[in-house]
């Protein structure tokens, strides 16, 4: 297993995330994974707030951020997964290598993304891969439009 904390294939998606996404995309990360840098590379927000596992007070963020982790490690694409999307304006999902999970090293299903038509995979270089969110999209523009 590789013993870098950040790799060139993080470097590669780093720079990617500078030239092409929005200032103000938010990501969701692993938490302890590769992810977790992004903000310091590019200023792009980062979710959950903890990835680096500091404290976190606000409970109901801590505990959507866990079912996201769950449903994501398990494939799990379901309504409660797209509605917490939703809720947080998650544009992307950024999947690096694997992260410890309950003693155990667990990463998250790339594969399920990959079969779901609301995602696209918009970047990959190794095992480093950046899923856009297609549904924020949609949902912006029936906010957005006049009743």
């Amino acid at each position: 297993m590789n013993n870098e904390l950040i790799t060139q294939n993080d470097i590669d998606a780093f720079e990617w995330i500078k030239s092409n996404t929005k200032k103000d995309a938010i990501f969701f990360v692993a938490p302890d994974s590769s992810g977790a840098y992004i903000y310091f590379y590019t200023g792009r927000y980062v979710l959950p707030p903890n990835a680096f596992r500091l404290l976190n007070e606000n409970e109901t963020l801590e505990q959507d951020m866990d079912k996201i982790l769950y449903m994501l490690i398990l494939g799990e694409i379901n309504r409660t997964l797209l509605n917490l999307l939703l809720k947080y304006r998650i544009r992307y999902i950024y999947i690096s290598p694997k992260l410890p999970y309950y003693g155990r090293w667990e990463h998250l299903n790339h594969t399920a993304l990959m079969l779901d038509n609301r995602f696209k995979l918009v970047f990959k270089s190794g095992d480093v891969y950046i899923f856009k969110f297609l549904l924020l999209t949609l949902s912006l523009i029936h906010i957005s439009e006049p009743t």
